[in-house]
């Protein structure tokens, strides 16, 4: 399986610029392939850009950049697995179904070897991995405790515990080993975002709703995920940093979720847009982007083989590498498959309206209809799926 890559021609670059007033030379948009079905989710990266995710309902591994290809992961023993994370150097955690598919469990692959992280748990997934193979996620048991957040580091495994309530459930870990997520409330009234640093549960809070749910957390603690609004009619994408917490706005939609966060307190997610299309996006500099108003130019034009569109910015690494999924049309049919996308050579500004404007007129930029995927399932402390 080898991968496209999608370079915008010089010509559509000179025109960009010239309309725009800035260079986007160099940028890469390149999909990374199938199992040989029609789907594949990229969901981590890292510096050398590395991806996980999931194709044809095995995790993979994705390593070569632009024109690379994946390796299956394996599983626990049962017929699916899902790559959720990686660290730097390509330790990867997720979940598999064990042996006859009887319950999901959290694994470390490393090597070629998958391994369960939680053998005797009910049910289990691995959602963060730090550079010291420290795995954090969420186990679930049988009895008054249905679950808790966890950090299993060398097979030794520490409940994270909650914010006085009985639930919690964690997502991702930094290389310090503060892990984040979400815990239950006092009395179970509400579940908090949280940061848990040697044993101690800090309460991020939220924007003015019941719930937030702390998704990533970068090396300075700084934490990015999605709370209720007051009422707790929306999700707006959050950044907390420094005790505070910051609406991150949407694309011109009701709601937005973050889902990915660097160490230059970059953000990615995905909103809805004014038109009701579900849009990935970058937050940089106190700015939301759409990745297909920003990086229009590397979009293809349904006709020849390209992106149409990005619906889902799932991870993004400190030198700025972005993988997700989106609609490739691949000349024949469309389907949703895995991308990274390299803005390391872009100057993270959008171009202004008129620019766009024109562009479009021109014909440069076509949005194809997208299939709607949960990619990560996060457990809500109220029944409901609240990850997508």
């Amino acid at each position: 399986m080898k991968t496209t890559p999608l370079i915008a021609s010089s010509r559509i670059l000179a025109l960009t610029a010239a309309l725009a007033g800035q260079s986007l030379l160099g940028q890469v948009l390149y999909n990374l392939g199938t199992f040989g079905g029609y789907s594949s989710y990229g969901y981590g990266i890292n510096n050398s850009g590395q991806v996980t995710g999931e194709s044809d309902g095995r995790a993979f591994l994705f390593s070569g950049g632009a024109g690379g290809s994946m390796i299956d992961l394996g599983t626990l023993g049962g017929s699916y697995a899902v790559g959720l994370a990686l660290n730097s150097t390509g330790q990867v955690t997720g979940y598999s179904g064990t042996t006859g598919d009887a319950r999901a469990h959290a694994f470390s692959w490393t090597g070629g070897v998958m391994s369960d992280v939680t053998p005797g748990a009910t049910g289990s997934f691995g959602y963060g991995i730090n550079d010291s193979g420290q795995v954090v996620g969420t186990r679930f048991t049988e009895g008054a405790v249905p679950q808790h957040a966890f950090v299993s580091t060398g097979g030794s495994e520490t409940n994270l515990g909650t914010l006085g309530g009985t639930w919690s459930a964690g997502y991702d870990i930094n290389n310090a080993g503060q892990a984040t997520g979400w815990a239950r409330t006092v009395g179970d009234a509400q579940a908090h975002a949280f940061v848990s640093t040697g044993g101690v549960m800090v309460d991020l809070g939220t924007l003015g709703g019941s719930f937030s749910n702390g998704w990533s957390i970068n090396n300075a603690a700084q934490v990015t995920g999605y709370s209720r609004l007051a009422g707790d009619t929306r999700f707006h994408a959050f950044l907390s940093s420094g005790g505070v917490m910051s609406d991150l706005g949407t694309l011109g939609g009701n709601e937005s979720w973050g889902y990915g966060i660097n160490d230059s307190a970059q953000v990615v997610g995905y909103s809805f847009t004014a038109d009701a299309l579900q849009h990935g996006f970058l937050y940089s500099g106190g700015v939301m982007n759409d990745l297909n108003t920003l990086y229009f130019s590397l979009l293809g034009d349904g006709v020849t083989a390209g992106f149409t569109e990005l619906s889902y910015a799932a991870a993004i690494s400190d030198n700025g590498l972005i993988t997700g999924y989106g609609t490739y049309f691949d000349g024949e049919i469309s389907s949703t498959q895995a991308y990274v996308l390299d803005t390391r050579s872009s100057t993270s500004s959008v171009p202004e309206t008129g620019a766009t404007a024109g562009l479009m007129l021109l014909g440069l930029v076509s949005l194809a209809g997208f299939r709607q995927r949960v990619w990560r399932t996060a457990i809500s402390p109220f029944g409901a799926d609240l990850g997508n």
